[in-house]
């Protein structure tokens, strides 16, 4: 009996280990699908895109019937607004396989999920001996764009949940993928000035050819962005209407009552974020009478408007963007280096970067990165920021409404000004200056459904290197937007408030009528810059502005008596009609006076001339 229940001991812990190794994720035999695309740029509108599919299949006592299993390949556009445009962008869709790859192979077309899906048969079985390999080729102009003078390059890439090993355990084999891609650009569509994912294998040839190689971890969670050429030109354009606020100025001084608008203009300082930007001015209405730089390094000018009547601001010109790479003192700043001066920019602002909140604060701490560095602790902070996050689907500019970093936390949505606001005060949490800066994405893949409202990111400041721009909201969607680059105009930067300045202020005779609407701001790519003796650069307009006035007329003299008047309540009543009807009943008032004391002086001294020859004198 001992013996008996012992055998069955044994038959039950074999079989109980022969369950668990069947039923486990270990598979024996290998269906492995290599997928390499290479793209080729032949013209600044096209690309030639050649994917490779080899399968291969390692159970020679199996295989995998040409009757009943197909390939499936995608054409992913670059961009979810591409969509609906599919169909017509891709030319000279093809498919071929065999030893000699000259088979062509018939296959079937649908939309799946935002991209064309290819159905592919097998043109032969699958087996151990045999691989078979499917060729895909295609013209597109999904993945470039010139723009600017320069060939802006995106390729889809996988996404954050690809799984590149897949167990079959039914089947008992598993299915192995590897991804690869490879860019190819002629060197005479220039030099490639900028990539992501970095960690791409870059080569150039003799001929001075470059070729980029994406593996498979480089692109999970990622897409992929190239640049071509050294600079984009731009053209840019900052509008805005203005309104009456005198509505009972007399016609005679309507030409004379002013309104002050100050604009920031953009400009160019080295070591902040508008360093790697160079403007030209074609256009300033009305023109400034004054420029000032505030503490943030703005220039802002001065531009008078009619207090009587409504009109319209137009700035315009041209900007030179280019590239400047973090360098390895940007990358190895560290945060003891910040020096005691920097730490105004590390303080809140309570409306909406609540610095000292203790819920930022939790998170700004659970956020730290302990090797100090602090583009580590921008690149930590910034992922939970993105993690964090929702891009919010708004069509309409009436619909926005800044939330500020602490409402950006619980709402977990929002635009540009959230991811901005919270990566901000984050970063001020912990220690980190950071400011906001304003502007406008630029290139022909930037979003235009809210247009004229611009874009908002923040910069950082590295110790020996400047302020540098950080775009969290543009990082989210599986990129990385870190340093000086192409794609972004500044307008403006703001440290104590995000209205401080706003870009467009106004200084009315009457404070509590709207002077004027919000400044629009807006960017076009352009082929180059007009050679224009009338551009003129930010020094030039100073020293126009400097130039020595000619001397005084009565006109100037009485634009700085009105001028003058306008500055106090009491002046702008005494030029209102009102005032002007009293000044004038006044002056009516005194003119009468005067000339009844006149005539009744004139009636006393006849009388007493008449007298006196009445009543000669005595002697």
């Amino acid at each position: 009996m001992k013996k008996l229940l012992t055998k069955l001991f044994l038959f039950l812990i074999i079989t109980s280990l022969g369950f668990i190794i069947s039923t486990s994720d270990v598979s024996a035999y290998t269906l492995l699908k290599s997928v390499h695309t290479t793209v080729d740029v032949v013209s600044e509108e096209e690309v030639m895109v050649t994917q490779s599919h080899t399968l291969t299949w390692d159970n020679y006592a199996s295989f995998f019937p040409k009757e009943q299993n197909y390939v499936y390949a995608y054409i992913t556009p670059a961009f979810k607004n591409q969509v609906d445009a599919l169909p017509n962008s891709i030319k000279d869709l093809t498919v071929v396989g065999g030893t000699r790859f000259t088979e062509k192979i018939p296959f079937t077309q649908s939309i799946e999920n935002g991209a064309i899906q290819l159905k592919i048969p097998y043109y032969d079985d699958l087996r151990n001996d045999t691989p078979l390999t499917f060729v895909v080729s295609y013209k597109t102009d999904l993945y470039i764009d010139l723009a600017g003078g320069m060939l802006d390059l995106q390729l889809p890439g996988l996404s954050q949940d690809f799984k590149s090993r897949v167990s079959h355990n039914t089947e008992g084999y598993t299915e192995m993928t590897n991804i690869t891609i490879s860019v190819s650009i002629p060197s005479r569509f220039g030099a490639v000035s900028s990539y992501f994912p970095t960690t791409a294998r870059q080569a150039i040839d003799k001929k001075g050819n470059t070729t980029l190689q994406f593996s498979l971890l480089d692109l999970i969670g990622k897409s992929i962005q190239i640049s071509v050429g050294n600079e984009r030109l731009i053209k840019f354009e900052l509008k805005g209407k203005t309104y009456q606020t005198n509505n009972d100025t007399p016609e005679i001084l309507e030409g004379l009552l002013k309104n002050y608008i100050e604009v920031v203009l953009p400009s160019s300082r080295e070591g902040t974020e508008n360093g790697n930007q160079e403007i030209l001015y074609s256009k300033i209405e009305p023109f400034p009478i004054s420029l000032r730089t505030d503490s943030d390094g703005n220039v802002i000018a001065r531009l008078p408007v009619s207090a009587a009547s409504s009109g319209v601001i137009m700035i315009e010109g041209y900007a030179k963007l280019k590239n400047i790479p973090l360098t390895k003192d940007a990358l190895n700043a560290v945060k003891t280096a910040i020096s005691e001066d920097m730490k105004i920019y590390t303080a809140g602002e309570p409306a909406y970067w609540q610095t000292l909140d203790p819920s930022i604060v939790a998170v700004a701490q659970k956020e730290i990165d302990s090797s100090g560095k602090i583009m580590n602790q921008v690149r930590k902070t910034m992922a939970f920021v993105s993690r964090s996050l929702s891009y919010a689907d708004i069509k309409e500019a009436s619909s926005l409404v800044r939330l500020g970093a602490k409402e950006s936390l619980v709402q977990k949505v929002g635009v540009c000004m959230e991811y901005s606001d919270l990566l901000l005060t984050l970063l001020r949490s912990q220690g980190i200056p950071t400011r906001a800066v304003f502007g406008d994405g630029v290139g022909t893949r930037v979003d235009r459904t809210l247009e004229g409202i611009g874009h908002q990111w923040v910069s950082v400041w590295l110790p020996g290197v400047g302020w540098t721009p950080i775009d969290p909201t543009w990082s989210d969607n599986n990129r990385e937007y870190v340093g000086h680059d192409v794609n972004h105009f500044t307008w403006y930067v703001a440290s104590a408030s995000v209205n401080e300045p706003n870009g467009f202020n106004c200084l009315s005779w009457d404070a509590t009528s709207p002077c004027k609407d919000a400044l629009e701001i807006s960017t076009t790519p352009v082929d180059s810059i007009p050679d224009d003796e009338s551009l003129l650069t930010l020094s030039q307009i100073e020293a126009k502005i400097s130039v020595e006035p000619p001397q005084p007329g009565w006109r100037v003299a009485l634009q700085r008596f009105v001028d003058y008047l306008g500055e106090s309540q009491l002046g702008r009543i005494l030029l209102s009609k009102q005032g002007l009807l009293m000044l004038f009943g006044l002056f009516t008032y005194l003119i009468l006076v005067s000339i009844i004391s006149a005539v009744s002086k004139r009636i006393r001294k006849k009388k007493l001339q008449n007298a006196a020859s009445q009543f000669p004198p005595t002697v």
